[in-house]
């Protein structure tokens, strides 16, 4: 667009001894540069002025002018595609000034610095417990290429007899009967022998340093861990906590959890317009894809990625207690969408039974039984129609 007249300018500044020739193209780049700038000067106050926001325009150029030269991202193949395209997002953004000033813009969730600061001290915790875990799995892949089989006679390898079991074997002192009794300690489910017989594997010297090493990496892990909880009680104030105690009240939910959903969400649940929205924007809502009245994936949406892992592990725990609502609604969605999909609308239901909670109603489990207070007679009718098809007839009542 304005690489005709720099190119004309510049070649009569040649001729006319004004320039020389090989600063031309300089001077040619330049006049180029200058013709967009006025132009795209020109144009974003003119919009300024039809829309009666001709301040916002000053600004709003002044900033992007200044801004342009640093980002990167998409470049426009021509400078006329480039100055309708800087003209139309200078029109976009005092559209939205219209429209924040009248309040049709909805706010984002931006948590205040206590949240954040607490957030951070969560997050920071679940990172070290996720990468203890995964030291204690590489510590069971160890123990597995050495032939010890521990963890099919205890329940927790990082338990206090198990960690004096793997200090005996890590040590150079021989495995006996007697030094595995010395190390049980408490109530096992697995007796002396067995555990003699698990402990029977072939550990070399590299094996045994490799193995201590990755324990005193747990122990430096545990005890970050052990700081962290610290820290969260220390910043906690008395709001967090009874937040913290009410969402605790839930089942499959404990003070960790509890402490990682409250500093995710926050305790003001006024800034989510219903439960559905906190649903929503934790990821936790199915997906609504339909078209011409077919259902098609509902999958779920892309949210907040710690609450909603806080929350699905939460829900793995509330499905196993089979008094609680939780375990029925997990079983009666079982057998027809899957485990995983299954554990995901539990723990949508548990996120709304938080919103409610956080809003001031007390928990009330509606029972494992809730599901059978609808459709009683149907259910009795299907269960004698498949005990007929198993060849069960019913009594005959007696002629009098």
């Amino acid at each position: 667009m304005f690489d005709k007249q720099a190119k004309r300018i510049a070649e009569a500044q040649v001729e006319l001894g004004q320039i020389s020739e090989e600063e031309k193209a300089l001077i040619q780049y330049g006049l180029e540069a200058g013709f967009g700038f006025i132009a795209y000067l020109v144009l974003s106050l003119a919009v300024g002025l039809l829309s009666g926001r001709l301040l916002e325009a000053i600004v709003f150029t002044a900033a992007f002018m200044c801004l342009r030269p640093y980002a990167g991202g998409y470049h426009a193949g021509s400078q006329i595609r480039c100055l309708v395209l800087s003209t139309l997002l200078t029109a976009a953004a005092l559209i939205l000034t219209v429209l924040l000033q009248h309040g049709l813009l909805k706010v984002s969730f931006v948590p205040d610095r206590q949240q954040r600061e607490l957030r951070e001290l969560t997050r920071y915790r679940k990172s070290r417990m996720e990468e203890r875990a995964r030291e204690i799995n590489r510590l069971q892949k160890m123990l597995e290429g050495a032939n010890i089989k521990l963890s099919s006679a205890v329940t927790d390898i990082m338990g206090l007899s198990s960690r004096k079991l793997l200090e005996l074997v890590t040590s150079d002192h021989p495995v006996t009967l007697e030094r595995v009794e010395q190390c049980m300690k408490g109530h096992l489910k697995a007796s002396a022998e067995e555990l003699l017989l698990t402990l029977e594997g072939v550990v070399t010297g590299l094996q045994r340093e490799l193995i201590g090493e990755v324990l005193h990496v747990i122990d430096e892990q545990t005890a970050q861990i052990a700081r962290a909880e610290a820290l969260i009680d220390k910043y906690m104030d008395d709001s967090y906590a009874q937040a913290v105690d009410a969402v605790d009240t839930l089942p499959g939910i404990a003070k960790t959890s509890a402490q990682q959903i409250v500093a995710e969400i926050g305790i003001d649940m006024s800034r989510f317009p219903s439960a559905n929205h906190l649903s929503s924007w934790a990821g936790l809502s199915p997906g609504n894809n339909e078209s011409a009245g077919k259902r098609k994936s509902g999958r779920t949406n892309h949210g907040n990625k710690m609450l909603k892992s806080t929350m699905v592990q939460c829900a793995m725990v509330a499905v196993k207690n089979k008094n609680t609502f939780f375990h029925a609604q997990y079983q009666r969605l079982l057998v027809r969408r899957g485990k995983k999909r299954a554990v995901v609308a539990v723990a949508h239901s548990m996120l709304i039974a938080i919103y409610h909670v956080l809003s001031g109603e007390p928990f009330v489990d509606l029972g494992a039984d809730y599901y059978n207070q609808f459709g009683t007679e149907k259910k009795i009718n299907s269960y004698l129609a498949k005990l007929k098809q198993l060849g069960w007839e019913p009594p005959q009542a007696p002629i009098s």
